[in-house]
This record gives C-alpha cells, structure tokens and sequence, in this order.
C-alpha cells in the first residue's frame, strides 16, 4: 500500500491503514491524541493530535488525554471561553484542527489554574477603649473582649462580651443587679 498510514500505541506499530481506515480508527477511540501517526516512507512520525482532519471537532477535545497533570479532564463547556479567547486574539486561527483548538484551550486552562491568585488583604489592626461603663479584658487588633461594669457602684457583669473592632463607638446597655438600674456602655474602636 504506497499511501498507508501507521500509528503507534504503547510502542506498539500497528498498521498500514488507509487515510479513511484511519479516521474510523480515530472516531471510535482507538487512535489518541497522543500517539504517534505517520505516513509508509516518512521516517519520523508525529503526534496524532497535529495530523490535519483525524479527530472529530468534539472527538478530538473529549480524546485528549489529562494535559492537566491532575489526571482530570476538563469538560468542553469549560474549554468554551478559551477556545473563543484563543481565536478572538488570533493565538490560533479559527480555520485551525479542532484538536489544536482544542489543546490551546487546555493549556490555557492549565495556565490560568496554576497562576498565583491575587493576594487577599490582610485585615486592619485597630484597638479598643472603654471609654464609659466597660473593662477590656483581651483584644487581638480584629475582636475585643469585654466585661460591663457600673460606673456608680463598681458591679463588674460576671460574663464576657465580644466585639468586631472598626472604626465606630459601640453604645450598649445593661441592668446593673446591685443598683437595679440600667447602665450605659461605650467603647470607641478605631482601625489603625
């Protein structure tokens, strides 16, 4: 056969097939993207993703093996945005095989799941004062932990209370059971 073509799959050589042989072989699964194709005289093969009509437009995407080294592949819908992306910055002509489509696709998803995320902002330190009817007890610049008193006979509240510091002056009140009256807390916070 003067235009037979092989394949090799797990450094195995199978063929010769025609050209149609070939695609029917790529339909149905048993040629991958990553084996190895080439023509009967050609001393060096290539890749069978880069063979020009072998693989369907969604055979080719849903046959490529894990380009992600998390052994999973990612669906079409999520290739979508980049294949439009690849083709809308000329990266790949839209005229190009599905499979190289396709892979640029992967690899940009790939790169983007390997970027660096943006660094979140570290919360603001702030402090707290008691400024009427309260004794802080413990705080650490994003809560502050405090305890009520009453400012006319010295009563301390015997639970512990917890704020968000920001910059506000919380008011609250609370029933003093010595005097048997309602009392008024104030503690300024301030984000530094």
């Amino acid at each position: 056969m003067s235009n037979g073509w092989y394949y090799a799959h797990d450094a195995k050589k199978i063929g010769p097939y025609s050209p149609q042989q070939l695609r029917e072989l790529a339909d149905a699964g048993t040629i991958l993207a990553t084996d190895t194709v080439w023509k009967e005289g050609v001393t060096q093969g290539v890749r069978a993703s880069r063979v020009k009509n072998l693989f369907a437009p969604i055979a080719a995407a849903a046959s490529l093996p894990s380009a992600l080294d998390e052994g999973e592949m990612p669906t079409l819908a999520a290739l979508v945005p980049y294949v439009k992306e690849a083709i809308a910055a000329e990266t790949i002509p839209a005229s190009a095989p599905p499979v190289l489509v396709a892979e640029n696709a992967v690899s940009a998803l790939k790169a983007k799941a390997a970027a660096p995320s943006s660094p979140t902002k570290a919360p603001s330190k702030g402090r707290a004062v008691a400024i009427r009817g309260a004794d802080i007890v413990s705080q650490d610049g994003t809560q502050a932990k405090y305890r009520m008193k009453c400012v006319t006979c010295g009563h301390h509240d015997s639970s512990c209370h917890a704020l968000t510091i920001t910059n506000k002056t919380f008011k609250k009140s609370f029933f003093c059971p010595k005097c048997r009256k309602r009392r008024e807390v104030s503690i300024q916070c301030q984000l530094r």
